[in-house]
Parts: structure tokens; sequence; C-alpha cells
């Protein structure tokens, strides 16, 4: 690159960070490297790191809702987007506004070029939101992982904390086929003498191996700390309760707003860190921690937006993410029939997460879902035939909106209907047919 890329608008933007293929991986951290040095705008706040297979953005948005409801200031980086382009990076619980990713970029291109650097589209947007969290100083940057820990962009900043979230079979071919090769990638998020908060609760024997080598206190779920629901006569009163070994007693956590017994572990994930006396992030208003941990939102997460029939919709796009959307939807009351509108990318374990799925579905219906990476809906029907599924439960169409369209009008009130399979299959229907 001999020339710096600038442009005045985010949608020029976005249109030439389109053509470098978002799809496109290439995992390393020399380019970010170099950049980031040319870029001479050191992070002053404290940086919190969240890898894993699922549950990095809920307890991203767990651990940033907290923290500003405690007052602290925030910056929160995730991905990828749902619906704007802008939600990858948080201001104190704000999307960021078109200016200042603007000036980002436009910085990020003139280091790019005076290094003679030549960035993926996932590193232009990380060091991006770098540059914003260097400009802005907030109290607090909370990173989510994009693929992996060990060489991923994101990791090129040292986090003061590190968080796995669970850790599944999800991107072999980027960081092996074994939960522990898996393991190994995404605990190098860890840094000597930092704290790690592991929420996996079948945990790799090399997240506790590492973190020895490298000197890292770990907290481990099940282990240093637990979630625990109510028993015997107190069974039916909602919320749960947070026990950790630092703590006097337990503390009191109310029902979460994201449904999902997954989303109990992500909690107790993030009340961990939050809680735990030496952590840099600590809160001291207990109680204030758990009400805002459990208030915390995130569009995508099981979202109910109909009934009668009953329209879901989640992002879960790997067979970690299908079992537990599965076993949620088999103990909550539906006496119809399930439509499951579904859409997953090729690179995925598509096989796995169909088996996952088969003593749910009553009907499929396979839309075609925009970008090179989608597996087209004839693909996904050779691959329902294969695993026993009539042909007469299987339909095709030509978008997310139009199977939705379908299953409604052949569902019944008591049936139904949940879109999954990806992050762009989701899209899909919440930006073309359910603007909230």
């Amino acid at each position: 690159m001999s020339e710096a890329i600038r442009f005045q608008n985010l949608g020029a933007w976005t249109d030439w960070l389109g053509q470098l293929n978002p799809d496109r991986i290439e995992l390393g951290l020399q380019r970010v490297q170099v950049v980031w040095e040319q870029l001479r705008c050191p992070i002053t706040s404290t940086v919190v790191t969240v890898a894993g297979t699922n549950g990095k953005g809920s307890v991203v948005a767990m651990l940033e809702q907290a923290l500003l409801g405690c007052g602290r200031t925030t910056i929160a980086y995730t991905s990828p987007h749902l619906l704007r382009f802008n939600e990858r990076v948080r201001s104190n619980g704000t999307d960021v506004d078109d200016a200042s990713l603007v000036q980002a970029l436009n910085a990020v291109a003139r280091a790019a070029a005076a290094s003679g650097q030549n960035l993926t589209y996932f590193e232009y947007i990380t060091l991006a939101a770098l540059w914003l969290i260097a400009d802005l100083q907030p109290d607090v940057a909370v990173l989510e992982v994009g693929l992996g820990g060990r060489l991923d962009a994101v990791n090129s900043i040292a986090a003061d904390a590190a968080v796995i979230t669970s850790i599944g079979l999800d991107h072999q071919q980027w960081l092996g086929t074994t939960r522990a090769s898996i393991a190994t990638e995404k605990v190098h998020i860890a840094r000597p003498g930092k704290v790690l908060i592991c929420g996996e609760p079948d945990a790799p024997a090399e997240i506790g191996d590492h973190a020895r080598r490298i000197a890292a206190p770990v907290l481990q779920i099940n282990r240093d700390f637990a979630i625990r629901h109510a028993t015997g006569a107190d069974a039916d009163m909602p919320g749960a309760q947070f026990q950790a070994a630092w703590l006097q007693q337990p503390l009191a956590v109310p029902a979460l707003r994201m449904p999902g017994e997954h989303q109990w572990q992500n909690a107790a994930t993030a009340l961990a860190l939050l809680t735990w006396p030496d952590s840099p992030v600590y809160l001291e208003d207990q109680q204030a921690t758990a009400r805002l941990v459990a208030a915390t939102r995130l569009a995508g997460r099981q979202q109910l937006l109909a009934c009668a029939p009953q329209l879901m919709v989640d992002v879960a796009h790997n067979e970690q993410a299908v079992a537990a959307l599965v076993a949620e939807l088999q103990q909550s009351s539906c006496s119809g029939r399930t439509w499951l509108v579904f859409a997953m990318l090729a690179d995925k374990d598509v096989a796995a997460v169909i088996r996952r799925l088969l003593p749910l579905a009553g009907h499929w219906l396979l839309p075609q879902i925009p970008g090179k990476r989608a597996m087209p809906p004839a693909q996904m029907q050779q691959l329902l035939l294969a695993a026993g599924v009539g042909a007469e439960t299987i339909a095709r169409h030509d978008s997310v909106p139009a199977a939705v369209a379908s299953a409604m009008q052949q569902a019944d009130a008591c049936d139904r209907i949940v879109v999954l399979g990806s992050f762009v299959t989701a899209a899909e229907y919440l930006s073309n047919c359910h603007r909230q």
C-alpha cells in the first residue's frame, strides 16, 4: 500500500472494507502490531479481553452495563455486528457515531500506508476500535476476541484481566479439531500475573497448565465460584445465588433479562470478575452489580418477537450454541409444532448442528442468505435428507423474510417459529422485518 485510503463518510468506508472480503481470515499479530506502533497512541484504560466459543457478546455486555451502572466509563468492542456496523464499538453503552469511526479508520489507513501493511477487514476495524479507546480514554475497555485468541488482532493489546466464556468445537480449520487445541489458542489472551476468569465448567487441562506457566491466577466456575438456583420451598422464586470463595455470603441475583440457562453461566462469569477483591475492575456495591448484570439485554439472544405463533430469533451458529438453544426450547411450553427458519455458513459443522436440531424440528424452511460463505439451500436440503428428514417437511426460500412469512402463514397459534443458524440469518430478519 503506497498511499493511504481516506473517505469522508462511513458508508464509503464500509463499502471499501467489504471489497477486502469480510470473510477472509488471516490470523497473526505482526501486521496489527506494526500499524499500532505507527499510530503511536498508547492505551491507558484498564483492558478486559473476553474469548470463548459462545457467550462472549453476552459477557461483554454484562461487564459493560455493570461498570457503567457503577460509575465507570467504558468502551466495548464486539464482533460481528448484527444490524449496524456502528454496533462494533460502543462508548458508554452507545454505538459510536459515524464521524468518530471515519476519523479512526482514516488514522489507521494513514498508519497502514506509512508502514507498508495490507490489513484485513477485521484488522482495520480492530485497530480503529483501539485508536478510539486511546483517544477517548475510558476507565475500562472491554474487548471481544473475534476468533481464537493467541493470533487474534485483539490480542495485540495486553489484557489486565482475561475471560474465557466457553470452549466448544468451532472454527476447527484455524483453531484445531479438539477442545484441547482450541483451549490452547484461547488461553493465550491471559497475561503473566493477571487474573483469568474461566466460565467453562469442563475446562481442558491446557487452561490451568498455561496459567501456571505464566503465574496467572485462575478463577474457575464450579470450583472458585458458582451460580445456584433456589431449591425446595423456594424453587419457584426467580433469580439465583452467586457463590464465591471470596464472598462471606451468597449474592442474590435477580432473574435475568436474557433467557436461557446458559446465560446464568455467563452471568456468573461476569460477576466473578466484578466481585473478586483483587480484580482490576472490582465493584464495591455488589448488590447493584448483581442487579445490573441481571438486567442486561442483547438482541438476537433467544429474542422473542411475537406470540401465537411464537416467533424467536437466535444467533446460535455452532453445535454448542444450538445445543443450549434446543435444551431451552425443549423445556419451554409449546404444544404445537416447531418451524425452523434455518441457514448457516458453509464452513461450519452444519451436519453436527442438524443432528442437534432433529429432536426439535417439525418443519425446515431453508432461506438463501447473503455472503460467499453462505451454504446454498439446496446443499442444506441434501444434508437434511441424509440425516433422515422427510422431504415433505423441507422447503427452500429466496430469503429469510420470505421463509418467515411462509411459516407464519402455515403455523397454528400454538406453534413456534425459530430463526437461527448465523448472525447473518438473524440480521436478515431483524433488519428487514422487525425494526425496534
